[in-house]
């Protein structure tokens, strides 16, 4: 492994701790400010548009492919530039209205770069870029042992932050790492092989063809780009707010429920790095269909009966989602040669924003009854119901 593929690999991960500091730093810290779990809601129902209005850019992103480093790395500098000025006027606002219209206007701008275009294009293309032909897998391991260690101290940063009452101070460290990471990025484009870029842009055309147990895998791409957006409806109903929700509930302070969270993810995310030694077609199957089941039922758990059991399990697999499901969905993904694979991650961006929309508008409605733990059972228990009909039966016809 070359220099500048190592310093890729430690900025990327750097990015990752100011990612998790600002996912549970921002939306609990205004939720616990203006004493609202609504206001936590608007933190993930404007992304969801965000992601949405990103999802129109695909055309002109597939019109720059040799140039998807430097037009990144330019996307996340001009980024960090507002990001300061937001954090300097979130940081003297005078009232919580004032420091929701700052932080609405933030998480626009970082969901449609960080979260809407990089999920379409550049999350996967650039280790292809910038490590050629070195084995994806051992890459990717690689990268999830730093990421994992960086985004705990992101994670555990954010609990101190909230304990502390400084999470508008996340705003201005994230723009750091911002800064780094896109002037890395744009300093690694020139040690970039031009080799591995052009291999990149003209990809075999016989993909389908050459391994029959790829083909298989390949079968399930349209299951994967329906639980997607399913999984999304059903988590941001409570997910996203659970740190607020288990304070407004009286288990624990939102700042300990952030510690929490941190922990067990980072013990899953540990356990999941040797998943690619036993990534069978069956355990693949294996994993795509039990693990958002078992997420949507201790979803409808924790909602019927708010305990700290309940709510470790719903962190539990919530986090077996985020590492192992997707683990297995970006390995399967991955193969669709590059045209198709923009197409792929445009259509699954499309539908998970989609979610994310109606489900935090729904959200926002539903916190604003008096019921709200009913009405969510409700609607959880038509959504263990569907799945269970139809998406079940779906996957398992896939031999």
């Amino acid at each position: 492994m070359q220099v500048h593929q190592l310093v890729y690999l430690l900025i990327n991960s750097l990015s990752s701790a100011g990612d998790k500091l600002l996912l549970y730093a921002l939306p609990v810290g205004i939720g616990l400010e203006s004493k609202d779990v609504r206001s936590t809601i608007l933190m993930f129902l404007i992304p969801g548009i965000a992601m949405r209005v990103s999802a129109f850019f695909s055309g002109r992103i597939k019109a720059r492919v040799g140039r998807s480093i430097e037009d990144y790395s330019k996307l996340i500098v001009l980024l960090a530039f507002f990001e300061i000025i937001l954090a300097v006027l979130l940081i003297n606002a005078s009232s919580a209205e004032q420091k929701i219209l700052f932080c609405s206007a933030f998480v626009f701008l970082y969901a449609f770069a960080k979260e809407g275009i990089s999920r379409i294009f550049f999350n996967v293309n650039i280790y292809k870029e910038v490590f050629g032909n070195l084995q994806y897998e051992k890459i990717i391991s690689i990268d999830q042992i730093l990421q994992i260690i960086f985004s705990f101290f992101g994670i555990m940063l954010a609990s101190y932050m909230i304990t502390k009452d400084m999470w508008a101070l996340s705003l201005a460290i994230d723009a750091i790492t911002f800064i780094i990471f896109g002037v890395g990025l744009y300093i690694i484009k020139k040690n970039v092989n031009k080799k591995n870029i052009k291999n990149n842009t003209h990809e075999k055309k016989n993909i389908y063809k050459s391994n029959s147990n790829l083909n298989r895998e390949l079968k399930l791409l349209p299951y994967i780009l329906a639980v997607i957006p399913f999984t999304s409806f059903v988590s941001c109903l409570f997910m996203p707010y659970l740190s607020v929700l288990v304070d407004k509930y009286s288990l624990m302070p939102a700042s300990k429920g952030i510690l929490i969270i941190g922990i067990v993810y980072t013990i899953v995310a540990f356990l999941n790095l040797g998943f690619f030694r036993y990534n069978s077609f069956r355990i693949k199957k294996f994993v795509l269909i039990l693990i958002p089941m078992f997420f949507l039922i201790v979803s409808l758990l924790f909602n019927y009966h708010p305990t700290m059991l309940s709510c470790f399990l719903v962190i539990l697999f919530s986090s077996l989602y985020v590492s192992t499901f997707m683990t297995v969905d970006y390995s399967i993904r991955n193969n669709l040669p590059r045209s198709e694979l923009i197409d792929f991650n445009t259509k699954a961006l499309q539908r998970m924003s989609n979610a994310q929309i109606v489900s935090c508008g729904l959200a926002l409605i539903i916190y604003s009854s008096i019921n709200s733990r009913l009405i969510i059972m409700y609607v959880l228990s038509v959504c263990v119901l569907f799945y269970t009909i139809f998406t079940f039966k779906k996957i398992v016809s896939v031999k």
